[in-house]
Parts: C-alpha cells; structure tokens; sequence
C-alpha cells in the first residue's frame, strides 16, 4: 500500500516543518509533555466510556472512569517518560503528576456526566473507528481513527485545553475535514461535527461543544492540502515555525531545547 500521512502528521506538518522532521523522518521520539499525557488520558477513559455504551447501552460508574484515567495516566507516565519544562521540573516530577492525574481525573468526570449521557454511538465499530483515504494520483494516502460517531452521523471529539478555545477552532481543524471526508466515503453521510472542548482554567472546568460541518470546498482545499505537504516531504524542504509562535518553545516542542536548530541551540543565551 502507498504510504499515508495521519491528521496529526499534517497539522504538525502544518505548525512547525522542523518538529515534522524530528519525529516522522528522522523517527526521533522524545517523552511527551504534560498537556498530551493528560489528554491521551482522558481520551483513553472517553474511549472506554463510549464502548460500554454502545456495546451494553449504558456508561461505566463514575469510579471507573476516575480509575481508568488515573491508571492511564501512570501508565503513559512510566512507559514514555515524560518532557517537564525547567519551570515544571523545579517544581518536582512527583507533585506534577499527582496534578496531572487529579486534573485529568476532573476532566475525564466531566465528559462523563456532562458529554457523554447525549452521545448515542451508532456502533461499537463507531467508536475509534479507523479509515484510510485514498488519493488517485497522490504520494501519499490519510489514515487515522475517528473518535465516535453518533447514530446519526454526527461525529464527536473530546479535547483538553487550559483555556477557551477560539469559535472557529472546529472550523479551521483538518483532523475534523478529514473525518467527514472518510464518513463521506464511508457512509455517503453529512452533518454536524463537534470538538467537545473539556476546558480547565484557575478557577473553573466546564465543557464547551464548537459545532461545525464541512462541504464540498473543504474537501478539496484538503485535497491541495495533501498536494502541498507531499512536495515538502518529496524535496525535503522542511520550514520552522517562526520562533515567537506558541509552539516554539520548551513547554510544547521536546526538540527545542537541545535537537532544533532553530529552538534554543540556535539563540543567544545572554
């Protein structure tokens, strides 16, 4: 089979060409930063959830998602190691983790009791059901796992984030095109897609749904998208984020501080 690229893989691509370079050709893995280790714990506890309910029509207890999250976390925690920044690593790894399993914990309760009950999986195959996008004429195909699609057709996806995210978040989101291209292909279906933003702040944790939809348009701006990341790929002409974005730095890129030329090895430290 062709190779393919992931919606991850293009949105990194996307945000930093460098950070593409390091993980995916270069095949250089560094341990996860906090925020991916507490949201790949919650999405493992999410997961589990929306599989009881579509194969015995029900939730889990509310213990056993404060179980599963606690036990994902320790247990991404142990097999990949984890990046804390200079600022979380003064404060201790041990007290960053037990913060980490508590806010993931909060968050994974949330889901439960606030998202979860108005889901409906049409399957328990809709839940993390994979796909594979094939691309006539193009290097490369798109593979990856849609979270949970509801009876319906609509498409759920859980996140975390520290702070409300922008309206236009799911709009702008390639991983949601790539989804309802593959439930378009799938199961000739269109309709609503939701990032289910499960958002922590100092003083507060609160579920916030953006809904959007995709059509015809996206489709094939996501198609040029393929196109275009495929030439970077092929020529091997991979571009660093500028250095103020969000991203370059060493709390979101595990490259930055001693790998990437363009992260800390590559400024003055005066």
């Amino acid at each position: 089979m062709k190779p393919y690229l992931s919606p991850t893989q293009l949105e990194t691509l996307s945000k930093c060409g460098m950070q593409y370079y390091w993980r995916y050709i270069e095949g250089l893995r560094v341990p996860p930063g906090i925020a991916l280790i507490k949201g790949g714990a919650v999405h493992a506890s999410v997961e589990r959830d929306m599989r009881a309910k579509a194969e015995i029509g029900g939730l889990l207890p509310c213990d056993d998602i404060a179980d599963i999250t606690r036990d994902a976390v320790h247990t991404r925690w142990e097999e990949f190691g984890v990046h804390l920044s200079d600022e979380e690593a003064a404060e201790g790894e041990s007290q960053v983790r037990g913060q980490v399993i508590d806010s993931a914990v909060a968050l994974a309760t949330l889901h439960h009791t606030d998202v979860a009950p108005s889901i409906e999986p049409a399957s328990p195959k809709h839940v993390e059901r994979k796909f594979r996008l094939v691309f006539d004429g193009f290097p490369f195909d798109v593979e990856g796992r849609i979270d949970v699609q509801d009876v319906d057709g609509t498409i759920h996806d859980a996140k975390t984030a520290s702070k409300t995210p922008s309206a236009d978040a799911a709009h702008k989101s390639v991983q949601l095109t790539a989804y309802a291209l593959a439930r378009k292909t799938m199961d000739h279906l269109d309709g609503p897609l939701f990032f289910d933003y499960l958002v922590e702040t100092k003083t507060k944790r609160t579920h916030v749904p953006i809904e959007t939809t995709r059509n015809t348009t996206d489709f094939q701006a996501f198609a040029r998208r393929i196109e275009a990341a495929a030439k970077v790929i092929e020529t091997g002409a991979y571009y660093p984020c500028p250095s103020d974005h969000w991203v370059c730095c060493d709390r979101w890129c595990g490259y930055w501080k001693d790998t990437c030329p363009y992260g800390r090895r590559g400024r003055s430290r005066v």
